[in-house]
């Protein structure tokens, strides 16, 4: 399914914060780009609505020199009627899906943990009537971006490398220990999705925080709900 001409992800809108300060930042490059299609059974027990989630690189309108993350998480028409009418995409209009992503950046800004990016602003909102599901949610989240580079994998396992993998695993380590004493526990991460700066021994990973929510069908069948949360 496409997404282009949707007006609200394309390159260079501005989109405006207030929460949890009044900001803007303008979508510069798209990085990636996902899509979660409910089935019709799995929508029936409860798994729904469908959605995608776009990731950008930023910057904010006062400096063009601060960049930023923004993910987009909106939802999109169900399989099989992405080319009805606007007035009929709307009925499957929902309220926000609860993306733990949100939820965990929220929680470890107020309890001022330092181990991952700083959560910059997040707003949850409708789509317009040209949205892909008009009045559908579309929840925006931006967060700061840390220095450092993903680890080379071929790099990290080399001999020569052993005081790197050594720094590395008591970093990873604490951060494990952060997370866990606030209430998150990460599962781990492909070295490749480990930001790390040597310079300075500052570490981020991008982890599944798994934190099971049973969902109740109407026939009785539970689900658990599994997001990502991104710290890179």
């Amino acid at each position: 399914m496409s997404i282009m001409g949707y007006s609200d992800l394309c390159l260079g809108t501005q989109v405006t914060f207030t929460t949890p300060s009044p900001q803007k930042w303008v979508l510069e490059e798209k990085l990636t780009e996902d899509f979660q299609r409910m089935t019709k059974r799995e929508l029936e027990l409860g798994g729904g609505p469908s959605f995608a989630v776009s990731k950008y690189l930023c910057h904010s309108t006062t400096d063009s020199n601060k960049k930023a993350f923004m993910r987009i998480y909106f939802q999109v028409p169900n399989p099989g009627t992405e080319s009805q009418l606007p007035r009929l995409r709307r009925q499957q209009a929902a309220p926000p899906r609860e993306h733990l992503e949100l939820q965990a950046l929220k929680d470890l800004r107020e309890r001022h943990c330092t181990v991952v990016p700083a959560l910059l602003a997040y707003k949850e909102g409708k789509q317009g009537k040209d949205g892909l599901v008009p009045d559908g949610y579309i929840t925006h989240i931006v967060w700061d971006m840390v220095p450092g580079k993903p680890l080379d994998t071929d790099q990290f396992w080399r001999a020569e490398s052993a005081p790197l993998r050594q720094a590395v695993r008591a970093k990873f380590r604490y951060i494990w220990e952060e997370l866990k004493r606030h209430g998150w526990q990460p599962e781990l991460p492909l070295l490749k999705k480990i930001i790390y700066d040597e310079s300075t021994g500052d570490m981020y990973a991008h982890c599944r925080f798994p934190r099971p929510r049973p969902l109740r069908s109407r026939r009785g069948i539970f689900r658990h709900d599994l997001c990502p949360l991104a710290i890179n």
